[in-house]
């Protein structure tokens, strides 16, 4: 009985993650049409700033990538184009940021990097379905370019 507890508690400490890491639910931050954007950005690079440690920053860079997706998806309902790119480029930011950081990091760190992306790519993949309005789709389409291209220069690195 014992034997078969611990490994029902291994199983579900394995498989937890990857169930969970399958879509985002990240809930979106402060969104780029509010007045408040520019100081909820500004604390967020107070506290990137503060944070030690490559993985650590890679870790926080991710959460904030994820964070932006959410924002984005609440522009595409919007409509808001504008908005739309602002966060996008934010997000640009951002990714560019994890990439400066991953170089000289564990494999496992940048196969955690990588699972991170594919499931950020596949959520701005379903953005992009879900919206009529073209031209929002071909700024989600690069988007997802972009997104995809991070994902192979990491894995060179």
């Amino acid at each position: 009985m014992k034997n078969k507890t611990i490994i029902f508690v291994m199983a579900l400490l394995v498989f937890t993650p990857l169930v969970m890491a399958q879509e985002l639910q990240v809930k979106a931050g402060v969104n780029p049409d509010s007045l408040f954007y520019g100081s909820d950005r500004f604390f967020e690079k107070a506290r990137m700033f503060f944070t030690f440690g490559k993985e650590n920053k890679i870790n926080y860079g991710l959460k904030i990538s994820e964070e932006r997706i959410a924002e984005i998806k609440e522009m595409v309902n919007q409509t808001n184009q504008n908005a739309l790119e602002k966060v996008i480029s934010e997000r640009n930011r951002i990714k560019n940021q994890i990439e400066l950081n991953s170089v000289n990091v564990s494999e496992q760190m940048k196969i955690q990097i990588k699972q991170r992306l594919e499931t950020q790519s596949k959520e701005m993949v379903k953005l992009q379905t879900k919206t009529d309005s073209m031209n929002l789709k071909n700024i989600i389409s690069a988007e997802i370019q972009k997104t995809n291209s991070l994902k192979t220069r990491i894995r060179g690195n």
